[in-house]
C-alpha cells in the first residue's frame, strides 16, 4: 500500500527537526523520549535478546556514538518503515509540551520556546500530505496540538492542461494499464509536467519551465497565454488575466501562477456524438495551484453560462435575446458540486460584475484575501 507520508517527507521533517535541535525534548534519555513517541519500540524485537527500546537506551544512553548522530538514530528506528499512523502518531507526541525544548537568545536576553519552530517543520511537510497539527488547548504557556486531516484534491499532479485554443489529444499507449500520453502541440495547448514544489506552482516556476520546454516556439509565454485567453472571446477573461498580471508587475515573479483555460476532465467525444448528457464542463477558465491538494479553480459567467441565445420577433423585426435555461444553470451548479467534492476550492464571478468600473479593484482584492486565506507568502 502507497504511504500518504512518503520518505521525502519522513526524511525532511526528521532533518529539519535535528536542525532545530534538542531532539529528546530536555529528558536527557532517548529511551524515555522514544517510549513516548513511538511506544511500539517496547515490543519490537532487536537482536540478542533485546527489544528497540531497550537498545536505544544502550546505543544512544548509555554508549552515545554507536549509531553515530540522531540521523543513524532515526534510520536505527526505522521511521521510513512506520505506518503512517506510527510517524502522525509521533508526529504529534514530539510538540507535546512534556518536552521542553529552549534555546537562550543572546540578542533578546531571554529563553525562546522551540515548540512553534517545531510545529511550523513539521507542517511544512504534513500539508502537502493532506494533514496539520493544530493547536487543540492552551494551559498557561503551555500548548496541546493534535493531528487533522486537510481538505483538498487527492491524488498527485501528473501534468497540467492550459492555455487551451483547441481540445487537446491524449493517446491511451497501454489499455490494460490505463498509460495516457499527451502528444505536444504547442500550438493547441501546453502540458506542464515538471513537479509542483510545496508552496505551489509560482509565475516564475511557469517561466523556466517554458523558456526550457519551448525552445522552438517564437511566442514568449504572455503571448501564448493570451492567445488563450482572448481564443474564448470574452472581455471579462481579459480584464481578469490583465488584472492578475498587473499584481505579478508589482509583487513579483513568487506569486502564484494563474494558469487559463485549464482541462480539468477530458471526454475524447463530443457532446454531439453522445445519446446522454455527460459532464461537458471539461475547461476551466483559470486554475491557480497552491500545493499538491490546494487547487483553485475560478469560472467567470458570462451569459451563455445559464442562458440560450434565441431569436425573437419583436414589431417585425427579428431581434436575438437571452433566455434563462434553467437546464444551463443545473449543469453548471451540477460541475461546481463535482469539483467541491472532488476537493477543489471553486470561486464563480457574474459577468455583469466584471464589467462595472470597479471590476479591477474587485479583482484585486480577491486575489488579496485568496492569498491571506491560504497564507501565501511571496516577495519581490
Amino acid at each position: 500500500m502507497q504511504k500518504r507520508i512518503p520518505d521525502a517527507a519522513r526524511n525532511g521533517i526528521i532533518d529539519k527537526l535535528i536542525w532545530i535541535g534538542q531532539i529528546d525534548g530536555g529528558i536527557g534519555s532517548y529511551r524515555q523520549f522514544f517510549e513516548r513517541v513511538y511506544p511500539e519500540a517496547a515490543n519490537i524485537f532487536y537482536q540478542r535478546g533485546e527489544t528497540l527500546l531497550m537498545a536505544i537506551g544502550r546505543h544512544c544512553d548509555s554508549f552515545p556514538g554507536d549509531w553515530e548522530n540522531e540521523n543513524g538514530m532515526f534510520r536505527q528506528v526505522g521511521i521510513l518503515e512506520w505506518t503512517d499512523d506510527q510517524f502522525l502518531y509521533f508526529c504529534r507526541e514530539y510538540v507535546n509540551p512534556v518536552f521542553i525544548r529552549k534555546k537562550y537568545d543572546d540578542a533578546r536576553e531571554e529563553w525562546i520556546d522551540l515548540q512553534p519552530e517545531c510545529v511550523s517543520a513539521i507542517n511544512l511537510f504534513l500539508k502537502d500530505c493532506g494533514y496539520e497539527l493544530k493547536e487543540t488547548a492552551k494551559y498557561g504557556d503551555k500548548v496541546e496540538y493534535d493531528i487533522f486531516e486537510l481538505s483538498g484534491v487527492k491524488g498527485k499532479i501528473q501534468g497540467i492542461v492550459f492555455a487551451a485554443v483547441a481540445k487537446p489529444s491524449f493517446i491511451l499507449t497501454d489499455v490494460l494499464n490505463q498509460d495516457v500520453e499527451i502528444p505536444a502541440d504547442p500550438e493547441k495547448y501546453l502540458c506542464y509536467d515538471k513537479d509542483i514544489r510545496p508552496e505551489g506552482l509560482l509565475w516564475k516556476d511557469l517561466k523556466d519551465w517554458y523558456s526550457c520546454s519551448c525552445l522552438e516556439s517564437e511566442k514568449s509565454l504572455l503571448s501564448r497565454l493570451w492567445e488563450s485567453v482572448c481564443h474564448c472571446k470574452s472581455p471579462i477573461e481579459k480584464t481578469f488575466f490583465s488584472t492578475y498580471l498587473e499584481l505579478v508587475d508589482e509583487l513579483g515573479d513568487t506569486i502564484p501562477a494563474l494558469l487559463p483555460q485549464v482541462y480539468l476532465y477530458f471526454d475524447s467525444k463530443s457532446q454531439k456524438e453522445r445519446t446522454i448528457q455527460i459532464f461537458d464542463h471539461q475547461c476551466m477558465d483559470f486554475l491557480m495551484i497552491l500545493s499538491q491538494r490546494k487547487r483553485v479553480v475560478i469560472e467567470l459567467d458570462g451569459a451563455q453560462h445559464y442562458a440560450d441565445n434565441q431569436k425573437i420577433n419583436m414589431h417585425g423585426r427579428e431581434c436575438s435575446v437571452c433566455i434563462a435555461s434553467p437546464a444551463k444553470y443545473a449543469s453548471m451548479v451540477k460541475a461546481q458540486r463535482e469539483m467541491t467534492l472532488a476537493g477543489y476550492e471553486v470561486y464563480r464571478f457574474g459577468g455583469k460584475e466584471l464589467m462595472e468600473s470597479d471590476a479591477r479593484e474587485v479583482i484585486r482584492q480577491f486575489f488579496t484575501e485568496l492569498f491571506q486565506k491560504h497564507a501565501v507568502v511571496f516577495s519581490e
